[in-house]
């Protein structure tokens, strides 16, 4: 979902006159933190969320948060991405290091898929039950998209606004300005004839 709705801002912003080679004057600083949680996220995933797993995620995390708060001052989008994070960092800690996955929306999964959920098969997932905490926080939305299905959590709809914001405020779209300029002209009264 999240690089789903990259994608579509940046499309967005690309027909809107915006250039991601805008991004230096946008002021975002320390842009390598956020490859190194990515970089420490692929880590827990290949250690299949172990006890160096877990300690892996809490890395990525705290890259990402470092990386917020150096950029403060963007205020809205780095808020909506750092508010969404805190609640997925938070189910995800509450739950043994696992994002629990509603039955409901684990429905949308094949049977195999099902099958591999239930067994603790899936790195980072488990279906949600009655021991299961805090799980409104969890993936309760299944995303259908062709390539990008998954499943999506309140976090996760937090900071894919905040990305999709962010990208479009570092483009700089400069085709709504203008037609907006224009409409304000082609709107204004006719000046008197002399």
């Amino acid at each position: 979902m999240l690089i789903f709705s990259a994608l579509c801002a940046v499309a967005a912003g690309l027909c809107l006159g915006g250039r991601l080679s805008r991004i230096e004057r946008a002021g975002i600083s320390w842009l390598p933190l956020p490859v190194a949680a990515l970089i420490f996220r692929l880590i827990a995933l290949s250690l299949n969320f172990n006890y160096a797993g877990n300690v892996a995620l809490v890395f990525s995390y705290g890259f990402l948060f470092l990386f917020l708060v150096k950029n403060r001052h963007l205020h809205l989008p780095m808020l909506a991405i750092g508010l969404g994070s805190i609640l997925n960092f938070t189910v995800i800690a509450a739950n043994g290091f696992h994002m629990p996955v509603s039955a409901q929306a684990a429905t949308a999964l094949t049977a195999q898929g099902y099958h591999s959920l239930l067994a603790g098969e899936i790195p980072m997932y488990t279906l949600a039950g009655e021991t299961t905490r805090l799980g409104f926080l969890g993936d309760i939305i299944w995303f259908p998209i062709p390539l990008f299905r998954g499943f999506a959590s309140a976090g996760d709809i937090l900071m894919t606004a905040g990305v999709i914001v962010l990208i479009l405020r570092v483009m700089a779209p400069t085709r709504p300005a203008k037609l907006f300029a224009g409409r304000k002209r082609a709107d204004a009264p006719n000046s008197p004839e002399a």
